[in-house]
Order: C-alpha cells, then structure tokens, then sequence
C-alpha cells in the first residue's frame, strides 16, 4: 500500500479477490476542483449512462466496479481530461 493509500482493508480484500467491488464513499469537503460536473451525475443516469454497462462489460473482483469506470470516465469527458 501507499503512504497515501485510505480505506487499506477494502483495498487488501480487493488485492485478494474476496470483495466484490468497494462501496462508493463521499466526505465533506471545502472546495473541489470542477465540482461543478457532479450536477451532471443524474443527466448521465436519465441519458443511459449504465443502461447496459453489466449486460456488455464484466471485470473480476477487485476495488473498482464498471458503474465506478463508466462515471469517472463520463466524469472526465466532462471536464475535458484526455487521458
């Protein structure tokens, strides 16, 4: 694990395919840079987001699920990050 590496457990039981995917967390927060295209969370889900996302795509266990890959990259197209 890195030094900044949080929720170890979780990322542990993922490393060693007894969870299945972790939970998504949120904690308060002062100010988040393009906190803005949150707002856009449930557009993406009215627009078909995740429709189809586990019927077409499966990964193995481990920290991260599709639904986690399919937001941050909606999240990103958002703000513009290429890579």
């Amino acid at each position: 694990m890195g030094m900044g590496a949080t929720r170890t457990l979780e990322r542990v039981l993922a490393a060693t395919g007894n969870l299945a995917a972790a939970e998504s967390s949120f904690e308060a927060a002062v100010d988040v840079s393009n906190g803005g295209v949150l707002w856009a969370l449930p557009a993406l889900i009215a627009n078909g987001l995740l429709r189809h996302t586990e019927q077409y795509f499966r990964l193995p266990n481990g920290y991260y699920s599709v639904t986690h890959i399919f937001l941050i990259l909606g999240y990103m197209a958002l703000c513009g990050i290429k890579t």
